[in-house]
């Protein structure tokens, strides 16, 4: 599933919704809501334990450019319990990355949302200090 055609959600405790489309795998996530600032190592971040059970928001504003591959893997598994990002792309540009993001994501099983509202400065302005 990409680029719209399913809606997707972030919904925080305090009831703020943000509302984008679904991409990966469908189904509903509950986990705690973390940030990362990188502008490489999407995939990386995805499969690092210290992420484990958590929703990843990617603040840069696009995620997925340059494709996945299994040399990129913190650990074997992804730990992510949820991606959200402002932008994905399901592209694999990169000679040493065969895989596109969204698929890598899917097949996987990883639920994931998309939406100029939900990453980035929107949502993490909502953070609580």
């Amino acid at each position: 599933m990409y680029r719209g055609d399913v809606p997707g959600y972030v919904v925080l405790a305090d009831g703020t919704v943000f509302a984008g489309y679904g991409f990966g795998t469908q189904g509903s996530v509950l986990g705690e809501v973390v940030f990362n600032t990188g502008m490489t190592g999407y995939q990386e971040v995805a499969t690092d334990p210290s992420y484990h059970g958590q929703m990843v928001t990617y603040t840069y504003p696009m995620i997925g450019n340059y494709g996945a591959s299994d040399h990129l893997l913190e650990s074997a598994e992804v730990h992510s319990r949820g991606i959200v990002v402002r932008e994905v792309k399901n592209t694999a540009w990169n000679a040493t990355c065969p895989e596109a993001w969204v698929d890598w994501l899917e097949s996987r099983g990883v639920d994931a949302a998309a939406a100029e509202s939900l990453a980035g400065t929107p949502l993490t302005l909502e953070a609580p200090p």
